[in-house]
This record gives C-alpha cells, sequence and structure tokens, in this order.
C-alpha cells in the first residue's frame, strides 16, 4: 500500500490547493478529497500533478523510489 504526499509536497512548492487545481484541470475540491485519501489516483493523474509540481511521480508516493528519478524521468520525458 502506499500513501499519496501531494499536500505535503504541494505545501513545500508553496501553492494552494486552489493554484494546484488549476493547474491540473479540476475543482479544489476534488483534490481536497484526494489529499485526504477519498479518491483512488490514476497514473495519468498521477503524472499531471507530478509535472505541475515540477517533480517526478514517484515523488508523491510514500516509498522508497526504485529507480533514481531524475534520470528514469528525463528518459521517459524525452521519450515522449
Amino acid at each position: 500500500m502506499y500513501e499519496l504526499k501531494i499536500k505535503e509536497k504541494r505545501k513545500l512548492k508553496g501553492l494552494t490547493q486552489k493554484q494546484l487545481a488549476f493547474k491540473i484541470e479540476r475543482s479544489q475540491n476534488f483534490l481536497s478529497e484526494l489529499e485526504n485519501g477519498r479518491y483512488e489516483i490514476s497514473v495519468s493523474l498521477l503524472c499531471k500533478i507530478g509535472e505541475a509540481l515540477d517533480l517526478c511521480p514517484h515523488a508523491l508516493l510514500e516509498y522508497s523510489c526504485p529507480v533514481n528519478c531524475a534520470i528514469y524521468c528525463t528518459y521517459n520525458k524525452n521519450k515522449g
């Protein structure tokens, strides 16, 4: 099992829920519910939030990253 760290990372970036919600094209209410664990997150939304926060999606999950995120994400970004 994992736990999302969206709220923690959002606050570290100095963004409000409203600002991040705008960046990911979702409502503030949806983001609040997501941060409080009331919704499951899709991989595509996890990636979108990571991009909005300028973070590797792995950084939004509470578990050790199995790869070097900087190298992995840069590689995958250049592929697509």
